[in-house]
């Protein structure tokens, strides 16, 4: 009887250890804001077709915010035609979800999109995915892939 206690003793002690390991958890290290710096456009063999640098001198930077509960907001600014508001913020909604190097970003209102991320620090990420259809036909069709930096 004595060692059944001990051994129910044991595994409740280890079942909240357990828990408490979890509780700790730091968040990856995509959570938080991002802001979008570069798109680099390469063909098929990798050769470089063209990068596009962020550069609002107007509006803030674009930026992907990945929040831990799964959900993304992106939000691009663009200039506006009017003095009373210089900038116009498009923000996008959705939702993110991390399997190994595979990001999947689900929007509520467009396609999702799949990403493949080659490089992820605390201040730097490197996401790189299929070009889409406009950006290839800006390419006459030769654009393969698309890398996107994000800067913390």
């Amino acid at each position: 009887m004595k060692k059944t206690l001990k051994l129910f003793a044991v595994v409740s002690l280890v079942s909240l250890v357990g828990c408490e390991e979890k509780d700790n958890e730091e968040p990856h290290l995509l959570v938080g804001k991002w802001n979008f710096t570069e798109r680099i456009v390469n063909d098929k063999d990798g050769n470089e077709l063209g990068v596009y640098k962020e550069d609002n001198i107007y509006c803030p930077l674009d930026y992907y915010f990945f929040n831990s509960n799964g959900k993304i907001e992106i939000v691009d600014f663009k200039v506006g035609l009017d003095f009373d508001q210089p900038c116009l913020g498009l923000t996008y909604y959705g939702t993110w979800l991390l399997s190994e190097s595979s990001l999947k970003i689900e929007f509520e209102k467009l396609p999702f999109q799949n990403y493949t991320i080659r490089k992820i620090s605390n201040n730097e990420i490197h996401l790189e995915q299929k070009a889409p259809k406009d950006v290839s036909d800006l390419f006459e069709g030769k654009a393969e892939t698309q890398k996107i930096i994000l800067k913390k």
